[in-house]
């Protein structure tokens, strides 16, 4: 993710060399949709054995399948949003958003024959989704070019641990999905410090690129390591900014 981020800077910085410039004193409104990749801090690998309490026809394995470990991963997601600014000089912005993003981590996909029968596990997850509503400082440090950073509030809305089944092919495998009782086990409130970069072109258009860095445990109950976990999100969005 680092590389990732270094290299998006060094992009968005020489790129384009003019863009929309908002006077002092002025407020824009800008909406934006993004996509997110996120994971879990101090995430623990998983036995094919938890997942039993989920799916049923998972009961009952053989011990040498029940045994296997599945290697953590991050989870794909997505977000949109609108955020208010205020430009309180030439040089700074000042924005408060709210909007709806999704975290959390995932873990490798699992492949097994039982009875005759091959079952794959594809994509277990566990998806959180969260209202936020981000308090940012907008550094303009050179035309459309801003270094940004903040606080990041969020409030849990739902949650699903899921995953993609497949027994034979046959397609009534397909969705497993165990949103029930998830919710309880992760923490309402939640508060990130998103630090990043953003380009406005011409046209308004807005390209944006943040990493959230939790600060708060998401889990009420430790990890199978005893650990606590946070949230850790690279958001990238593509918005539409203009004057009010």
């Amino acid at each position: 993710m680092k590389k990732s981020l270094i290299l998006a800077i060094l992009m968005m910085a020489f790129a384009f060399n003019a863009s929309a410039q908002y006077a002092p004193g002025k407020f824009s409104l800008q909406v934006k949709l993004g996509v997110s990749g996120s994971s879990f801090s101090n995430a623990s690998d998983i036995h094919v054995g938890e997942l039993q309490n989920g799916f049923s026809y998972m009961r009952g394995l053989p011990s040498n399948i029940l045994d296997t470990t599945l290697e953590s991963e991050g989870a794909g997601g997505g977000t949109i949003g609108v955020d208010l600014e205020y430009q309180a000089a030439k040089w700074l912005g000042l924005s408060v958003g709210v909007g709806y993003l999704t975290q959390g981590t995932g873990w490798d996909s699992f492949k097994f024959k039982q009875d005759g029968t091959k079952f794959r596990i594809l994509d277990p997850k566990i998806r959180l989704g969260y209202l936020t509503i981000p308090v940012i400082a907008n550094f303009y440090v050179y035309k459309g070019l801003a270094l940004k950073s903040g606080v990041q509030f969020g409030f849990l809305t739902d949650a699903e641990l899921s995953a993609e089944i497949t027994a034979d092919g046959n397609k009534e495998y397909m969705q497993a999905n165990m949103e029930k009782g998830i919710k309880s086990n992760f923490e309402d409130f939640d508060i990130a410090i998103p630090v990043g970069v953003s380009y406005e072109f011409n046209n308004h258009l807005v390209l944006d690129m943040r990493y959230n860095i939790g600060t708060k445990k998401v889990n009420k109950v430790a990890n199978v390591d005893g650990k606590d976990n946070k949230n850790q999100s690279l958001v990238f969005t593509c918005g539409y900014k203009f004057k009010l």
